[in-house]
This record gives structure tokens, sequence and C-alpha cells, in this order.
């Protein structure tokens, strides 16, 4: 099972990336061929395509809800009637996505600005056709499985449909684009036709065709809202700008949404088994451990440090700046031993730190964390201050430290005669009229445990000192 959803997924997003990769080159082509002007107007007429992608109005993704479940229990009847009834759906949709583009350009001037008159809309129009009958084969394979057929029919829709384009561009133009994708188009549906699982090309009942799309229609209405989204930077360039600004803007776009294919790829796998266990045909227990398989397979792990890096009191590094929850930063005081910090990346390397030839008093500092007192000699630039490195305590406990947290079964919590000592480090000064030892305290509930903790001593002081280190 995991073999053959790495195989599936890495196939469709191998195709997926041949197929970007192509249109990338293709694009580079074309802007090389045609010009920025060109260009501007080769993308303004791929909007047609963009959008004419959605002309099912949901019938394409209430195939992908419905199919999967009726494949896994064996209703080879029902599954074919829902088949039919998105495919009528499909069909309809196109023919009315055709008439509104066609009214759309008679109401304005692009037809006459780009030189290339309506054969160029009509083209793209058949194209659109195309691609509704590619996704209408490609959601009915998915819910069979038959994933290689939709991998290697995508790859030459990419291969012939670019290569033929990026060939002809510079003979004849927009057109060798155009009839080159179109080429790709029938290749694609072609091949994916040779599968024993294809889908019946005549359209069905109509009542069964809007039962799917219902079905799909949230997803349609999300997917068409974030195409608007990502599309209409393209369609103000279009309509307030010329061509020339339009082609030097889209150039990069295509590059750029090279990220999400893999993600894409993986959702284009689970998804029909998702579908399948949430209407009780699959497992849902190992689907879970699918999905969370592959999210973690795609997560970026950082390499985690056993040991914190020696710290300038010049050059404070802020970590809770970045994301990790459910910590936060205590300053402690430096002493001879490296601290271990095991559970926290390591942070980056400070600037050389400045040395001076002055002589600067000595600062001796006890840590009495985890009950280890641990004794070193520092230098500072006064008798008031140390030198800070980070060092780290989860929020799941108190002040003190003294609350057993369930989500770090590993750690070992404070003793009772520790508490109070967690956290509050000893500074302690020498030289002068004379020496003294006093509590840093970051928080408010550390401060209250040094005071307790203080309190009882015979001759026991405590002062609020800042993270600096200086006294006020």
């Amino acid at each position: 099972m995991a073999r053959s959803f790495l195989r599936d997924s890495l196939g469709l997003a191998g195709s997926q990336y041949l197929a970007r990769a192509m249109v990338l080159m293709r694009g580079v082509a074309a802007a090389a061929a045609l010009g920025p002007a060109g260009l501007g107007a080769w993308n303004a007429l791929n909007l047609i395509l963009d959008y004419g992608a959605y002309a099912s109005v949901g019938a394409i993704q209430g195939l992908d809800l419905m199919l999967p479940p009726a494949v896994a229990r064996g209703e080879t009847e029902r599954a074919r009637r829902a088949m039919r009834g998105a495919w009528w759906i499909t069909v309809s949709g196109a023919i009315a996505f055709a008439l509104l583009v066609t009214a759309l350009l008679a109401t304005g001037t692009w037809v006459e600005h780009s030189g290339w008159g309506w054969k160029a809309p009509a083209l793209m129009l058949a194209a659109v056709a195309l691609q509704l009958a590619i996704l209408y084969h490609v959601a009915a394979l998915k819910a069979h499985g038959a994933f290689p057929f939709i991998s290697v029919g995508l790859s030459l829709q990419a291969i012939l449909g670019a290569g033929v384009g990026i060939a002809a561009v510079w003979r004849v133009g927009v057109w060798g684009l155009l009839w080159g994708w179109l080429i790709g188009g029938v290749c694609a549906i072609a091949w994916m036709r040779r599968s024993p699982h294809r889908p019946p090309l005549v359209p069905g009942d109509r009542a069964e065709g809007w039962a799917v799309a219902t079905r799909g229609l949230p997803i349609f209405a999300f997917t068409c809202l974030t195409l608007m989204i990502r599309s209409l930077d393209r369609i103000a360039l279009a309509r307030r700008a010329d061509n020339h600004a339009l082609g030097v803007y889209s150039l990069g776009l295509t590059a750029t949404a090279m990220v999400f294919y893999l993600p894409e790829a993986a959702s284009a796998v689970l998804f029909p088994r998702i579908a399948a266990a949430a209407q009780g045909a699959r497992d849902p227990e190992s689907t879970r451990g699918e999905v969370l398989r592959a999210q973690s397979a795609m997560s970026t792990r950082c390499r985690r440090s056993r040991r914190a890096p020696r710290r300038s009191a010049s050059w404070p590094w802020r970590p809770w700046s970045m994301p990790w929850p459910r910590f936060r930063p205590i300053t402690c005081w430096r002493t001879g031993a490296p601290h271990r910090c095991s559970r926290f990346p390591r942070p980056p390397s400070p600037p050389p730190r400045r040395r001076s030839s002055a002589p600067r008093p000595s600062i001796r500092v006890q840590s009495p964390s985890r009950g280890r007192p641990a004794w070193g000699t520092r230098s500072s630039r006064s008798a008031c201050c140390a030198s800070p490195f980070r060092a780290w305590r989860s929020a799941d406990k108190d002040g003190c430290g003294s609350r057993r947290s369930s989500r770090w079964p590993g750690r070992r919590p404070c003793s009772s005669s520790s508490r109070g000592t967690a956290t509050p480090l000893r500074w302690a000064r020498h030289g002068g009229s004379g020496s003294s030892s006093r509590w840093i305290c970051p928080s408010r509930s550390c401060w209250d445990a040094s005071c307790a903790r203080a309190s009882s001593r015979p001759g026991g002081e405590v002062r609020r000192l800042p993270l600096g280190g200086r006294a006020s």
C-alpha cells in the first residue's frame, strides 16, 4: 500500500512538474518569438482556458466525491449513472461557457487589438472542451486507481502540446501554440481511453447530473474563488494595461507555481481514499495513517542541537520571535561548562566579540537548576553584568517547574526540595567594599518563588534586576 501510494504520488508529481516545465519553456519561446505584446495577448487567451476548466459547475468535483465509495462497494451501475450524469453537466457547461466568452469578446476591443481575429478565441474554446474531457477522464480513473494512465496522459499532453508549440511558434506564431495544445489534448484523451476503466461518453440523465453537481458545489465554489483570487491581477492588467505589461508580468508566474505541485499530487492520490473512508467504504484508521505519513514525508524537519553555543552580551539572540509553540525563553547566566539544550535547534553564530585590554572585575555565577550547582568564573564589563545565554523552560510548567507535564514523559520534574530554585539563578559579586548574592528572576512567578526562598534563609535579600543584568 505504501509503495503504491508513493509510486502514484511521484508519478502524478512528475507529470505535473514536466507539464509545468514544458509550459515554462513554451512561455519563454513565445516571449522570444512573439515579443512582450504578443506574449501578453497569449496570456489573455490562457485566461479563457483557466476559467473554462471550471465550466462543469461542480460536476467533476461531485464525481470525485461520489465515485470512489461506489467503486469501493462494487456498485458498478450506480457509478456508471453518476459518470454519465456528470458528463451531461460538463457538456452543457462547456456550451454555456463558449456562449458567454463570445458575448464578452463581442462587447470588448481585445479582438481588434490583438490582431488575431476570432479564430484564436475559437481555437482556445476548442482547447477548453478538450481540457474538460481530460478532467472528466482523470476523475473517473482516479476513483478506479488507474493512476499510471493519468500520469502518462498528462505527460503526453505536456510533451506533445508544448513541444509542438515551441517548434511551430517561430514559423506560424500563436497558431502553432494553439494547434500544438489541441494535438496534445487529443493524444492525452486517446491514451486515457485505453484504460479498462474508461468512463462513458454518452450523456445521461439530467436529474442525476444535477445531483452530482450539487454534491460537488461547495468544492467548486472554493476552487473557483481561489482561481479568481489568483487571476485578478492578470484580469486587471488585461483590462487596464496593454499586452506588453501583461506579458512581462506573466513570465514569472509560471515558475513560482512549481512549489505547489508536489502537495497537489499527494492530495490527488489521497482525495479518493479520504472520500471513500468518509462514507464508510474504506478503513478510516488506515486512511488516517496514510495522510499522516504523507504529511510527515513532505514536511521539513530542522536539525536538532545537543548543546547551546556561547552567546555574547553585545549580540542578543531573540529566539522568541521564531515560531516555536508552547515554549518561552528565560535568561540564565553562563557557567564554566556549556549548558545542554537537547530539544531546540542551534541558533546562528554571533558576530566576533570585541576584546578590550582594560581590566574587568570577575564574576562568579552559580546556577542551581536541576539541583546541581555549576560554578564558573567569568570577566564582565562591570561588577553588575555577566554574559548571558538563552536557556528554555516548558510553558506547561508553572514558575517553579513543580507541575508534572504529560506532554514530555522523559522530562524529570523538580523535587519538592528544589522548588523555587529551578528557574531563579544566583548572582554573586566579588570585589569592592564587600560581597553580596542575589536572585535574578525574569518573570513574576519566578520572583514570587525567589521571595519565598530568600525569606526562609537568614539575611536573605531579594532585589529585582533587569534582563541585561545591571542593578537599578
